[in-house]
């Protein structure tokens, strides 16, 4: 199964690449699935509920309908969360943000590859994350202006450590890694 929104299905109408890409996944037997904000996946025991895009959002730009997700794993401890963020840009934070939810994490992946913004800040700052994991290159992975947002969080780039991985053990504990 692949999960998509529906501003993709759009696009993909408009894309000879992306609708190529369908095509190949349904000859090749795989349900492709358009979410949207409020829409949620079992997988195993947790829960992933999707916060962005909403239905009918029109983005700017692509990046603006990236999926936001929570995933919710019960523990021994009581539930804890992941917050994927995708390649959302400020627009797309700030405009879940004006939505008034509000919601911890204990891993976030940074948003947009880490590349800073104000409301990407702020959204690391209210999730007080035990680990934020941000995938990306030399040129983003030393950024200082996050320093104030990520506080005690452990900032887990793969610029600066390589392949980093974080994950939630049955006990609740949070425990990350890195390869280099």
């Amino acid at each position: 199964r692949v999960v998509v929104t529906e501003q993709f299905l759009g696009a993909a109408a408009r894309s000879e690449d992306a609708a190529a890409m369908l095509a190949d996944l349904t000859a090749r037997g795989v349900e492709v699935v358009a979410v949207q904000a409020g829409d949620r996946l079992t997988i195993g025991a947790s829960e992933l509920e999707f916060l962005w895009p909403d239905r009918g959002y029109t983005p700017r730009i692509d990046n603006d309908a990236s999926l936001i997700a929570l995933l919710r794993i019960p523990t021994g401890a009581g539930e804890r969360r992941i917050l994927l963020t995708g390649d959302a840009t400020e627009t797309a934070l700030g405009l879940l943000s004006q939505r008034g939810d509000t919601f911890d994490a204990d891993i976030i992946e940074a948003p947009h590859h880490g590349s800073y913004n104000a409301a990407g800040a702020a959204l690391v700052r209210v999730t007080s994350p035990v680990a934020v994991l941000q995938s990306t290159g030399a040129r983003r992975g030393t950024d200082p202006r996050w320093l104030d947002a990520v506080g005690s969080s452990a900032w887990l780039s793969t610029a600066e450590r390589g392949a980093c991985a974080a994950w939630i053990e049955r006990d609740g504990s949070v425990r990350w890694t890195t390869f280099r």
